[in-house]
């Protein structure tokens, strides 16, 4: 798995305004990233590896939190 895409992740979440305190809907996010060329599976594997990882916490109801931003 590739930096690229949690690289991407990261970005869509945050431009999604996702936070600690304010989670991102990952059928949006997930959709921007599908229509940018990643497979949803490939998605969901860097997902539960940048959950495992600290960077973002996976919710009920298809939400995620982003914890860490990416590096400028």
């Amino acid at each position: 798995m590739t930096a690229d895409i949690r690289t991407a992740i990261q970005h869509e979440l945050g431009a999604a305004g996702a936070t600690a305190e304010n989670p991102a809907d990952l059928l949006e996010v997930g959709l921007v990233l599908v229509q940018q060329g990643f497979q949803q599976g490939d998605i969901a594997d860097a997902l539960y590896e940048m959950e495992s990882n600290g960077i973002v916490h996976l919710i009920s109801g298809n939400r995620v939190v982003l914890l860490q931003r990416a590096a400028k």
